[in-house]
């Protein structure tokens, strides 16, 4: 038994008793070049479970509040999907020399500390590996494993292997099985009638062998609690299900009352805007409003502007969270170049109270 281990144990005593203590509010301080390093440095302390914390980044007068956290959990797990995690749509952790176990359990830490504090959870993260996290390797199904599989490769590949499973493949396609297969490390000629059963053996590679020791280290610190909320991996589904962000999903989070026409024809061309998003686009969208990259908030409060010229930009407040949108918009163009200059600028998720194409709170 490791000591470290011993600490986390005691640590879950008292956060359940952690209600009936005044406990003091922890300050984290970072840098947005460096997040990932400094949050899993930060997260080394399991006292931090135990504390509220607060967020700011240095340089930037946004702190303290619930957006600027939603957006450092947001970011700190999209630097590690983009980096350090293997897959396409969805994602495992890929095994790094730099981190070893007290980095796993740091990263376990923040994953629950979001979860908790926020209802922040990082749904790039294959379904798959977060039940056998949370519940064990044998409460994995065989349907689940083979659906994060499909999802784990790429858009091609999931075609390909979609349309090998029910119908008899062209030569060219029949190439290309055996290319996949062979990238894949399977040895095994594949047939219409083996298909399935082989790339479940790829799965269970992928997916659950080859980021054990993450999901172990992670899990010693994070289960307990997720066991919790998730009483079922049915539940887990249905929790990805709930903060995996739709357009439509987007939309019926938006409020507001226009009353102008003037406001109608903004707030309409704002839905229009939002219609013609792919997933990234989305997800730019949301944390634009919110700080969170998933669905973590009831609504999203439009209100309207009457300011025209230089001074008209569209403002986000991810603490509300509200957006007020200028009226002056003659025609969708305008927005749409508008918000598109917006969401990809860097300095728009900036958290200042001073004049950024965003304000944040």
């Amino acid at each position: 038994m490791h000591e470290e281990d011993d600490v986390d144990k005691i640590l879950i005593c008292l956060i359940i008793l952690h209600s009936l203590y005044d406990v003091v509010c922890v300050t984290i301080k970072l840098h947005r070049v460096t997040i990932l390093e400094e949050m899993i440095s930060q997260f080394k302390d399991p006292a931090l479970l135990i504390h509220p914390l607060k967020y700011t980044y240095i340089d930037e007068k946004g702190a303290n509040a619930d957006g600027v956290s939603r957006y450092v959990y947001a970011a700190f797990w999209s630097e590690f999907v983009d980096n350090t995690a293997g897959g396409e749509e969805l994602r495992v952790p890929s095994l790094s020399p730099k981190w070893q176990e007290e980095e796993w359990k740091s990263m376990g830490r923040i994953l629950l500390k979001g979860f908790q504090d926020h209802g922040y959870f990082l749904c790039r993260l294959a379904p798959v590996f977060t039940v056998a996290l949370i519940f064990g390797e044998n409460q994995v199904s065989d349907d689940l494993l083979f659906e994060s599989l499909l999802f784990y490769l790429s858009q091609s590949d999931r075609d390909l292997i979609t349309r090998a499973l029910k119908e008899d493949l062209s030569d060219e396609d029949r190439d290309e099985v055996l290319d996949l297969m062979d990238h894949l490390d399977v040895s095994v000629l594949p047939t219409k009638e083996n298909l399935k059963g082989l790339l479940l053996k790829v799965a269970h590679k992928q997916l659950i062998q080859k980021p054990a020791y993450a999901a172990e280290k992670m899990s010693l610190v994070a289960s307990h609690f997720l066991k919790e909320a998730f009483q079922s991996p049915q539940d887990v589904l249905q929790m990805y299900e709930d903060k995996n962000l739709t357009t439509r999903k987007l939309l019926k989070l938006l409020t507001a009352s226009p009353t102008t026409q003037a406001e109608k024809q903004s707030f309409r061309f704002l839905h229009q805007y939002i219609r013609g998003l792919d997933d990234t686009g989305l997800r730019r969208m949301v944390r634009f409003h919110t700080g969170s990259d998933v669905i973590c908030v009831d609504k999203v409060e439009i209100l309207f502007t009457p300011v025209d010229g230089l001074a008209r930009r569209p403002v986000a407040h991810t603490c509300g969270p509200r957006h007020t949108r200028p009226m002056a918009i003659a025609i969708y163009p305008e927005l749409r170049n508008e918000l598109d200059n917006v969401l990809a600028a860097k300095s728009s998720y900036e958290f200042s109270i001073a004049h950024h194409v965003q304000t944040k709170e």
